[in-house]
């Protein structure tokens, strides 16, 4: 199919995104959105004929895109992936580490720091991570008289940004396989996977929201409705009794060993890091040129089945689960990635088809002349701010933001990894934000507190983070490097300040 001209299309190219946005704030359903957004941008492509659009759409598209090698081997790994996680949670690993460590939590900041450290070592599932610290720790945090609101917000500030910041997770893959849908219609030719590892720095929101918890912590400083419930849980006679989560009704995981899950992740860590070098062309070229150079995909999907069967070996030899319940548990988890894959597959369809429209290119010549460079990260973290915070899906404004903000980088002149990391960043604080998200909602469930109550006392510390991002990407424009961090964790220390000066 030979791409239409920008020009010809014109603003009628930014109606399939536009449409998926708006049913995904409308309906709240991302797969359906990114749907009939496809659907529309095919039938645009055969003179608007959506009978005609919708054989050109599962033929051209979908199809087209299933099958690409790439995309393949990235729906393998997120189906080894989602086994490798689901069995070690299943195992009871993560509760076996967090129950030792919640050992030595003797007071209040002890506890900040328990449920904070809990949570970075749990970064392999931001589903997981909620529902495994929040009825562990609230019995610990009744005794300290420490609000469940505190509780579920220290969950939630851990799940999700660790998950973005560590590149073996299943949220990295997911982004560098959007990455490389758009990567193939920009006719870039470098790995994924650089851009990916060059945003770690500039993911502002994510950085700021796990450094903010030790700040709250190490202060003894709560402000806005946290601060009152507090005061709240500090004023009772005696502390309530704990809440079991929500999900008390599933099948209870037994307590393992931890050192099985720790052999595990170590053998991920240690293959995936060989097979990087290896396939990166180590030793010819050096170790930092080889890493980068590797076939990500590749290591990290045969380092999660490496850790997979190291695993399963110990599980089995210490009798803690049978083989076929590994086996089975393992398949729950690759069955529970098909939304995700479902996602995958239509954006990157929709990626395609807003690179034929000329989407990109229309709003890069729009916003040239009328928007400063200097202010395009930032509005693109807003953009992607208000569209997660709409659908509380960070994954789907991924998914319908990528298409518009990466062409609009290079036809900017700006870094991508730049503009990358305000579209990450900008989706993390929606969802983080939003109470409408699946992460928001299993905290609350983890925590056993009152659900609005947990997004009530959140807002405040997630808008704190937001708003030192903000400037960060701002700065970011203006002095493309690491360094900006410092100004980012000045404001978020300035503002904690400001509340202890206030309070005292």
């Amino acid at each position: 199919m030979i791409p239409l001209a920008a020009d010809t299309v014109g603003w009628t190219s930014l109606l399939p995104p536009l449409l998926a946005i708006v049913l995904s704030v409308w309906t709240r359903r991302v797969i359906l959105s990114l749907f009939f957004g496809l659907l529309l941008g095919v039938s645009m492509l055969h003179a608007w004929n959506p009978l005609v659009g919708l054989r050109a759409m599962v033929q051209d598209f979908l199809f087209v895109e299933l099958t690409s090698p790439w995309n393949a081997s990235v729906i393998l790994l997120m189906l080894c992936i989602g086994g490798f996680v689901q069995v070690i949670v299943r195992s009871g690993v993560a509760e076996a580490f967090a129950a030792s460590l919640a050992r030595l939590v003797t007071n209040r900041r002890r506890a900040h720091g328990a449920v904070w450290g809990s949570g970075l070592v749990i970064f392999f599932s931001d589903s997981a991570n909620p529902l495994i610290l929040g009825p562990l720790f609230a019995p610990l945090f009744d005794r300290l008289r420490i609000s469940r609101e505190k509780l579920a917000y220290l969950i939630d500030s851990t799940a999700s940004p660790i998950c973005l910041l560590v590149p073996i997770t299943s949220w990295a893959a997911y982004v560098i396989s959007l990455l490389a849908g758009e990567y193939a219609n920009l006719s870039i030719d470098q790995p994924p996977m650089l851009a990916y590892l060059n945003s770690i720095p500039f993911q502002f929101y994510a950085i700021a929201s796990l450094l903010l918890v030790p700040l709250i912590g190490l202060s003894g400083v709560d402000f806005g409705p946290m601060g009152a419930a507090e005061r709240r849980e500090a004023d009772k006679a005696k502390p309530p009794p704990a809440k079991p989560p929500a999900s008390a009704t599933e099948t209870p995981v037994q307590v393992a060993d931890a050192r099985s899950g720790v052999l595990a992740l170590s053998v991920v860590a240690l293959v995936i890091g060989i097979m990087l070098l290896w396939t990166g062309g180590f030793p010819e070229k050096g170790v930092l040129d080889a890493l980068t150079a590797g076939r990500s995909v590749l290591a990290v999907t045969v380092g999660f089945v490496a850790g997979a069967l190291v695993l399963a070996a110990s599980l089995v030899s210490q009798r803690v689960l049978t083989p076929g319940t590994i086996i089975k548990n393992w398949g729950v988890g690759a069955l529970g990635m098909r939304n995700v894959l479902a996602i995958l597959a239509l954006a990157w369809s929709l990626g395609a088809c807003c690179d034929e429209l000329g989407t990109g290119v229309y709003v890069a010549g729009a916003v040239q002349g009328s928007v400063s460079p200097i202010l395009v990260p930032a509005l693109v973290f807003l953009a992607s701010a208000v569209i997660s915070f709409a659908t509380g899906s960070a994954w789907g404004c991924y998914a319908i933001l990528m298409p518009i903000a990466l062409p609009l980088a290079v036809q900017g002149g700006l870094p991508i990894h730049l503009v990358l990391a305000a579209v990450l960043s900008g989706g993390l604080f929606g969802d983080h934000a939003s109470p409408i998200s699946d992460t928001t909602i299993m905290s609350s469930i983890g925590a056993g507190c009152s659900h609005v109550e947990h997004v009530r006392t959140q807002l405040p510390y997630a808008m704190t983070a937001a708003a030192a991002s903000l400037a960060g990407f701002v700065l970011a424009a203006l002095w493309s490097s690491t360094w900006v961090l410092l100004p980012v964790i000045g404001i978020m220390l300035g503002v904690v300040l400001f509340f202890r000066r206030k309070t005292n």
